[in-house]
């Protein structure tokens, strides 16, 4: 547990405030551009909070959609890291990912620490995640909505008419590469039942 968390009182708002106080622009949200409900929260904190993406190269259309109607709905202009190299024709499932690590190390090079939307009731590898944790970076890795669950999620959604993802609307649960990312086959329970479906792999690297 990273020291300064027992001081929080822990709301994403407060969370943020928190981190945005510490940090300043030192400190940015990194998001897949599955919807915006960490950035809307961000934001409010400060219009000022930097928004990164990363690029590996094998998004979707939709995702691409959904990064410029986050710059025009919020008057942001999002930091796209990448890609490293070419895409590749015909790549598998989870190689997509490959650059995903390498990305984030060029993201957080001067930066202090990072804000993503982790929440544990996503996945069993997340169930154990903490608000604040120390990366193996020696940065702090900020979960503000790590303690809210599905319904939580959805109903910030729903009241403040956040911003989503296309695909979220045809049944994609979680959105990542497109090489490695289907509609999910265990909605109900398991959002990220369509992320590399069929393999033991729940991560892309970033989180593990």
């Amino acid at each position: 547990m990273y020291a300064g968390q027992r001081a929080l009182i822990a709301t994403p708002r407060n969370i943020l405030a928190w981190a945005w106080e510490r940090f300043g622009e030192r400190c940015c949200v990194l998001s897949s551009m599955q919807d915006a409900v960490v950035i809307e929260l961000a934001l409010r904190t400060s219009p000022r909070f930097p928004i990164v993406f990363l690029n590996n190269g094998y998004h979707f259309g939709e995702t691409w959609d959904m990064l410029h109607a986050i710059e025009r709905h919020y008057r942001v202009k999002v930091e796209v890291v990448g890609p490293l190299s070419e895409p590749r024709p015909g790549v598998l499932p989870g190689q997509c990912c490959d650059e995903k690590p390498a990305l984030l190390e060029m993201a957080l090079q001067h930066r202090d620490a990072w804000v993503t939307g982790i929440r544990r009731q996503q996945t069993e590898h997340r169930r154990t995640a903490s608000i604040l944790e120390t990366d193996g970076r020696g940065l702090v890795k900020v979960n503000p909505l790590v303690q809210w669950s599905d319904a939580d999620h959805g109903a910030f959604i729903e009241a403040e008419t956040i911003i989503q993802n296309p695909l979220v609307g045809m049944g994609y649960g979680s959105v990542g590469c497109e090489p490695c990312t289907s509609p999910s086959v265990d909605s109900y329970n398991n959002a990220r039942s369509g992320r590399w479906a069929g393999s033991q792999r729940t991560e892309c690297g970033i989180h593990s």
